[in-house]
């Protein structure tokens, strides 16, 4: 197994003001019998541990946390902006943003802050896309998939449709690693999606190796203009509002 350390830029984190500095509670326990296409991948299965997912840069958090928007199919024929108007029973309320297929909306940027968390050699990561750890995880979960349907591991953990799967390798890491027996090991580090550049770190809480409110860590808002913002919209091609104009 093969781990990494903090990237030399440090970790960011993107998202609404009382969310970004902490971690969710655990997830809900979840039954293994059946197929799990909807949620988030890296969730502990029992619902023992919470976690975090953090990116290797400023434009990668702030795109991870708008690329929901994008024009892209969720369901045959759908958008995700699309299946929400349809979810709804009722008309917006008045003075609400409108909704539009890939167009961010305004109260999710308007509420848009940036946390980033300094390099450190003090705790590790697992490399999820490291061989050596691949090939040990299919060693040891190869029995446990196979009588679950699954596996073996995909190439692309990003594209694995059934959560089981995934949240079993974390659940897997955490039960043999969060004690110290290699080290400080915070969680896990995954290749760049949809961009090379874009690697992720899910950090896993007990224990919480990385203080989110240290002195050292950064806290700001993301403004409309702000460069990581805007570049990280065009690799999604996804278009921001336009700043409001002055009140008169």
């Amino acid at each position: 197994m093969e781990f990494v350390e903090i990237p030399e830029g440090g970790i960011y984190r993107a998202g609404r003001w009382e969310d970004v500095e902490r971690f969710p509670e655990p997830a809900q326990r979840i039954s293994l019998a059946t197929q799990l296409r909807d949620g988030y991948r890296w969730e502990d299965p029992l619902g023992n541990f919470s976690t975090a997912k953090f990116s290797a840069s400023a434009e990668a958090a702030i795109g991870r946390s708008i690329a929901r928007y994008r024009q892209r199919q969720i369901v045959p024929g759908k958008g995700i902006i699309s299946a929400i108007l349809e979810f709804l029973e009722s008309e917006p309320d008045p003075g609400d943003p409108d909704l539009v297929e890939g167009r961010v909306p305004e109260d999710v940027i308007d509420d848009l802050y940036l946390l980033h968390v300094p390099a450190s050699d003090d705790v590790l990561f697992v490399d999820l896309e490291a061989e050596a750890t691949r090939s040990e995880l299919q060693r040891e979960l190869g029995p446990a998939l196979s009588a679950l349907g699954l596996g073996p591991l995909p190439a692309n953990f990003a594209r694995e449709a059934d959560r089981r799967l995934t949240r079993l390798v974390l659940f897997f890491l955490h039960s043999r690693l969060s004690g110290g027996a290699e080290g400080r090991v915070a969680g896990i580090r995954l290749p760049g999606q949809p961009h090379p550049s874009w690697e992720s770190f899910v950090l896993w809480r007990p224990p919480q190796l990385v203080d989110l409110t240290a002195d050292d860590v950064g806290f700001r808002w993301v403004a409309r203009w702000d460069e990581h913002l805007l570049a990280a919209a065009r690799r999604l091609e996804v278009e921001i509002p336009p700043p409001s104009p002055p009140s008169s």
